[in-house]
């Protein structure tokens, strides 16, 4: 019996050179990446229990291939590794390792047996990737807007689009990243060889049409230019209209995050949900699937745990300010024929033609943020649930203002109107019921004053860690990718 648990064990080679006739060899908690063939039936004829839990093992087909040389093996401990997260690696032990009884500490049944029998077969399925489901249920207890709760007071613009959603902070995908080849010197020699008759071929092409076109692509010393891009979102266009305007806390919403865990750095990006007008008990019935085949990073970040936050998204939308007419020619007789529009054609332009709006950028409010640890799917768990909860003020939600010339406009044009009409309204009043007046405008701001009660607000969310039960799931599986990788091509 030997155990080397946390000792920072990298490489097993060692072990191999003269092995002892052991039973039990512990090997948790390690840095063991890669078991070639140290762990063998050659080496260990006599081991019946093996614990390698806790290490960076991805490849199940390997493993499983050189565990299967092990004839006398009952007892098998492989969590909190990243092969751990594919979703048939439970099934493919069991249907090769016939003389294994216990599996991550739970006993091998012969139901599952029966269930995966004709998995070990299916080579060809095992894929080292993991699946991940999100799932939002409804929103509960978010802040009333304020057009929501007094719309007579509110001005006729700007209007407000008020929307909501979930955003998720997901590891990002492996191949959008960007990737750092290494080109070997034969090969540099060849590609240089092509540039230069590309060259020569775009001289003599220029010279015929008669105009001279210069490389700016290669250095003056002949070798071609190779420009590094640390950040694959500057170096692509913007998208108009999203990027102007942005605050500190929108750019941490739209962009991803870095979060640095051990020795490797995961990158972050945000899984939004679909958006949502404001309701007491908003149904959102989403959820969206994540495969990722980086699994030590998805392992990592199961560790640290997942940040969700509900997210206000508000948008002030002006009337289009119509052409002016006044450059466009047209005669006196023209204008003398022409006769002011009546109410009816006031009412059918309105009915037939919308007004235009022009929307602002979006500005985005977190209003609350939430924390879900995951450190039970390395546990051999498949499901987190739970209903959040938090309490909120009334005034939490974006208020309706803007600074723009617009809303500014807009303000100083309903102030003017609305002082004219305190005028009129003083000069055919006594000083009564002025006093009642301001008796009135007293009791408002008393009652607009008072300490509004907080409201809980509650969201359930749902993480799923996608698994086969029966061998037949990795069929149904197969078929739903050749499905949707037709819908890709058409």
């Amino acid at each position: 019996m030997l155990e080397l648990c946390a000792n920072k064990i990298s490489d097993i080679s060692a072990l191999s050179t003269h092995p002892p006739l052991l039973v039990h060899l512990g090997l948790g908690y390690n840095n063991i990446s890669f078991i070639g063939d140290y762990i063998t039936g050659d080496i260990w004829p006599s081991l019946l229990s093996l614990d390698l839990s806790n290490n960076n093992l991805t490849d199940l087909l390997d493993v499983v291939q050189k565990f299967s040389t092990l004839p006398k093996l009952r007892y098998l401990v492989l969590t909190g590794n990243p092969l751990t997260l594919i979703p048939g690696y439970r099934g493919y032990i069991i249907d090769n390792l016939h003389c294994l009884t216990i599996l991550d500490d739970i006993r091998i049944s012969a139901d599952e047996k029966h269930h995966f029998k004709g998995l070990a077969r299916r080579r060809e399925y095992i894929l080292d990737e993991a699946k991940v489901m999100l799932e939002v249920k409804y929103l509960k207890g978010l802040p009333v807007p304020e057009e929501v709760k007094n719309p007579d007071d509110q001005p006729e613009f700007p209007v407000i689009e008020r929307l909501y959603f979930v955003q998720f902070m997901f590891p990002a995908e492996h191949s959008n990243q960007a990737s750092i080849f290494h080109i070997l010197h034969d090969d540099l020699e060849d590609i240089r060889t092509v540039s230069e008759h590309h060259d020569s071929a775009l001289e003599t092409q220029s010279a015929i049409m008669g105009y001279s076109q210069t490389s700016e692509a290669h250095t003056p010393g002949g070798q071609p230019e190779i420009k590094r891009v640390n950040n694959l979102s500057s170096a692509l266009p913007q998208e108009s209209g999203v990027s102007a305007g942005i605050s500190g806390e929108e750019e941490k919403i739209r962009e991803g995050q870095e979060v640095t865990t051990g020795e490797h750095c995961l990158q972050l990006a945000p899984v939004n949900t679909d958006t949502k007008p404001w309701a007491e008990v908003i149904e959102m019935n989403w959820q969206t699937n994540l495969v990722r085949d980086d699994l030590i990073v998805l392992r990592d970040f199961f560790k640290q745990g997942m940040n969700i936050s509900v997210i206000e998204q508000v948008v002030l939308c002006f009337p289009v300010e119509p052409e002016c007419n006044a450059c466009s020619p047209t005669s006196t007789k023209d204008k003398k024929t022409t006769s002011p529009p009546t109410k009816s054609d006031k009412k059918k332009k309105k009915e037939t033609s919308p007004q235009e709006l022009r929307r602002e950028p979006p500005q985005l409010n977190t209003l609350a943020s939430f924390h879900i640890p995951l450190t039970v799917f390395l546990d051999g768990e498949f499901e987190f649930s739970s209903v959040f909860t938090k309490q909120m003020d009334s005034t939490q939600s974006t208020p309706a203002s803007d600074n723009s010339e617009d809303a500014k406009a807009l303000r100083g044009s309903s102030k003017n109107t609305k002082k004219g009409k305190i005028k009129d309204d003083k000069k055919g009043k006594d000083k009564k019921p002025e006093s009642k007046s301001k008796k009135n405008d007293s009791q408002l701001t008393s009652d607009e004053m008072s300490p509004t009660e907080p409201r809980l607000f509650e969201m359930q969310v749902a993480v799923r860690l996608h698994h086969w039960t029966t061998a037949v799931d990795s069929l149904k599986e197969k078929e739903e990718k050749n499905k949707a990788q037709e819908v890709e091509n058409t």
